[in-house]
């Protein structure tokens, strides 16, 4: 996966678009060196490997069944699958 800063994509946005149109890769946007965002073709799926996901689908569980996992809240997007 290729990997730009915000400001490069900002610059580059147009050739950029064109990259993942024709190559069907994803670009990774950072901001201070931290993941912000990705861009990637139309239909492409990311893709949680079976560790995670099951990890997700217990944490789940637990939360349906109003187990507390911790002193910090979840926001509402990191509820639900992304796959």
């Amino acid at each position: 996966m290729k990997t730009v800063m915000v400001t490069e994509a900002n610059q580059q946005f147009s050739k950029l678009i064109q990259e993942v149109e024709r190559d069907g890769i994803s670009i990774r946007i950072l901001r201070r060196n931290r993941p912000v965002a990705v861009l990637m073709p139309e239909g492409k799926q990311t893709s949680l490997n079976k560790e995670r996901a099951m990890a997700i689908a217990d944490m789940k569980q637990l939360l349906k069944k109003g187990q507390q996992l911790g002193t910090e809240g979840f926001r509402r997007d990191e509820l639900y699958d992304r796959s």
